[in-house]
């Protein structure tokens, strides 16, 4: 039989060996499913949230639609969407291609891509994403700006969440399955060097990553064979971010571990 006292308390002097390595950091750790474990360490210290903040988008937009409010099925031309100067998916397609409002919300969140967030976040309201985040359960979270190229420096840094509060929305994402298409985009998510980093390949991880300068963030579920876990990491003024990015992907590896999941 576990001792979760134990277990939870070894997993917290490994929360706390991260975050005492650098100034910043903030984590929150807890099992959805399975033994129960709560950890965490500056849990409910807001930080800039950069893209994490797309998952509430994609849940306002869900909403809105479950309303009658958002035609997901509704076509958007290519060339109606916003240009950026960063790496984008967009560049696949052609100007008169046409993408839905749906496929639009899962390249948001499977690439992160900017342009699709904010034709979505137009298409909602920022009043209605954060009226939707307080519905989640958060407490700090708050969305003040877009994700245009001006916006994503010192300007976008007025976008904040905590690392409790991605985990109440992570944990109300599991427990509504209207919500299940964004969970499947999550479990696509093609940027995982950091919480999948040291997992299997095949181990299903539902999560959103967030970068701005100094700002190394990732928040999400990972399905195991007897647990499921919310992990929120939250990291600002970080000198080295490939560095953090490695760091969380070892304490994520090493909890992991002590839950009895497999890492291979």
């Amino acid at each position: 039989m576990i001792d979760e006292v134990s277990l939870g308390s070894r997993i917290q002097d490994a929360v706390d060996a991260y975050v005492a390595t650098e100034p910043g950091r903030s984590v929150a750790i807890d099992t959805l499913r399975g033994v129960k474990v709560h950890a965490g360490r500056n849990a409910d210290v807001p930080r800039p949230a950069a893209s994490l903040l797309k998952v509430i988008i994609a849940v306002a937009a869900y909403d809105k639609a479950a309303q009658g409010g958002l035609d997901l099925d509704e076509s958007v031309s290519r060339s109606s969407l916003g240009r950026t100067a960063y790496p984008s998916v967009l560049a696949a397609f052609a100007d008169e291609d046409l993408l839905t409002v749906h496929q639009l919300c899962r390249l948001m969140l499977i690439t992160s891509d900017n342009a699709a967030a904010d034709l979505i976040l137009a298409r909602v309201g920022i009043e209605t994403v954060n009226e939707t985040a307080g519905r989640l359960g958060t407490s700090h979270t708050k969305l003040v700006v877009g994700f245009r190229d001006d916006q994503l420096g010192q300007v976008g840094r007025q976008n904040i969440t905590t690392a409790q509060d991605m985990n109440h929305v992570f944990a109300g994402l599991a427990r509504n399955s209207r919500y299940s298409p964004i969970l499947a985009a999550l479990r696509n998510n093609l940027r995982n060097s950091r919480i999948p980093l040291r997992l299997p390949d095949t181990l299903p991880v539902a999560h959103k990553t967030g970068s701005l300068a100094g700002v190394v963030n990732n928040s999400g579920i990972i399905y195991g064979d007897q647990v499921d876990l919310t992990a929120s990491f939250l990291s600002d003024h970080q000198k080295d971010q490939a560095k953090t990015s490695l760091e969380i992907g070892e304490l994520v590896a090493s909890v992991w571990s002590q839950l009895g999941e497999k890492l291979d």
